[in-house]
């Protein structure tokens, strides 16, 4: 996929449209530095979600995936670059746009709209991804049980979310706010970009809690980094080569407990019961 370099040379002055997008690339997959923090977290998310997909379907245009929320389309632009044919959803059309412009290779169908309104047909992915999402919708059940319509039956839902047990956070879990009612105040505030658009974080074991009952959690794990490995001991990255520092981040995606308290992120894969 072309980076957010490439684009500005492109566009020239019409790349203000996309400044966001192009500095939240700039601040993640396009660092020059193999050992940058935010470009290694990053990477480990897109590597975890990939590993998740790949060991269940093999790369090929009929396998089916469909991204929710995909923002600049880097994940999306991954899966179909790799092989898949890919369906990437976005409410926001500056953002399928510049997926668009970033994209080089593979199969892509691009979608805007609300995923509650989308005309799309049931039963019809392999695949659905939820990334960074549910944190910020006021129902996030709703949205799961919508985006499992979408899913053939022996598919799956790949969630990943921030990790509310991870130490230092500091908005509350989704436990706090279970019953409907006392989200309907957060609903005007769901969908916005950033951090200060999460409403609340989820912990493993709440996860549970917004798939339908007729589904189960397959697997869970950690992704997205640790805060082991911070501003402070970073150099010592730097003794490894940087093709290691996928292992290195999985050592510490595995660590249980201090996993729990230290990882950023956390992902579940959901299927429907036999």
């Amino acid at each position: 996929m072309k980076s957010s370099f490439k684009i500005e040379e492109q566009l020239g002055e019409g790349a203000g449209k996309y400044l966001y997008l192009i500095d939240s690339d700039r601040e993640t997959v396009d660092k020059k530095d193999p050992y940058d923090q935010a470009l290694i977290n990053y990477q480990n998310r897109l590597d975890t979600i990939v590993e998740q997909i790949t060991r269940r379907f093999r790369p090929s245009p009929g396998i089916k995936i469909g991204e929710f929320g995909c923002a600049q389309g880097i994940i999306a632009l991954t899966l179909a670059e790799i092989g898949y044919h890919v369906h990437a959803f976005d409410i926001n059309v500056s953002f399928i746009e510049y997926a668009q412009l970033k994209y080089e290779k593979g199969q892509v169908e691009w979608h805007v709209g609300n995923i509650n309104e989308l005309d799309f047909p049931k039963d019809s992915l392999d695949v659905a991804i939820l990334g960074e999402v549910i944190e910020h919708c006021a129902f996030p059940e709703e949205i799961v049980s919508k985006v499992l319509e979408f899913v053939k039956p022996d598919g799956i839902l790949i969630i990943t979310t921030p990790n509310a047990a991870r130490i230092r956070t500091s908005l509350p879990h989704f436990s706090k706010y279970l019953p409907k009612e006392s989200r309907q105040e957060l609903e005007k505030w769901q969908y916005g970009p950033g951090s200060s658009n999460h409403l609340f974080l989820f912990s493993k074991d709440e996860i549970k809690l917004i798939i339908p009952r007729n589904y189960r959690i397959i697997s869970q794990g950690y992704l997205g980094g640790t805060i082991l490995i911070n501003r402070h001991n970073l150099f010592l990255l730097k003794i490894f080569p940087a093709t290691r520092i996928p292992l290195i981040l999985k050592f510490f995606s595995n660590l249980g407990i201090i996993s729990n308290l230290t990882c950023h992120n956390l992902y579940a894969v959901i299927q429907k019961e036999s």
